[in-house]
């Protein structure tokens, strides 16, 4: 749960690094990042992928341990919640197709809403599993 965004951000390096981060006025201090940092910042993208790909991946290897429950239920939930933290892992991809900066604090709010969003439809895709293939 904790190591798949790391190990993913490791290979992405060039994106996700402290020199793509500039702190505006701050001297290079990292204090009060969040108003005023710009960049593609390593530990907001980290958390944003732990909160989408956390609760899946929970979900998805707790339905594999039960035998009432169909194996491929729990699969649907796990790779579904894994291609969701990808996506979030890809801000500069994201960056393309949208008109918001994704650099900028305006782009972390943007990416703070697609991942309640896909949060919301990982959540639902549980209640359809559940509910009509179990």
């Amino acid at each position: 749960m904790f190591l798949y965004p790391l190990i993913f951000m490791m290979i992405r390096k060039n994106t996700f690094n402290e020199n793509t981060i500039s702190y505006a006025g701050l001297g290079h201090s990292p204090c009060n990042m969040l108003e005023k940092c710009t960049g593609y910042c390593p530990i907001w993208y980290w958390l944003l992928s732990l909160i989408i790909g956390g609760s899946a991946t929970v979900w998805g290897f707790s339905m594999l341990n039960f035998p009432e429950i169909p194996l491929y239920a729990g699969l649907i939930i796990l790779f579904s919640g894994l291609i969701s933290q990808t996506v979030i892992l890809f801000p500069d991809i994201i960056d393309k197709f949208v008109s918001v900066d994704m650099k900028t604090i305006k782009g972390l709010k943007l990416m703070l809403i697609i991942t309640v969003l896909l949060s919301i439809i990982l959540i639902a895709l549980r209640v359809i599993i559940i509910t009509f293939l179990i």
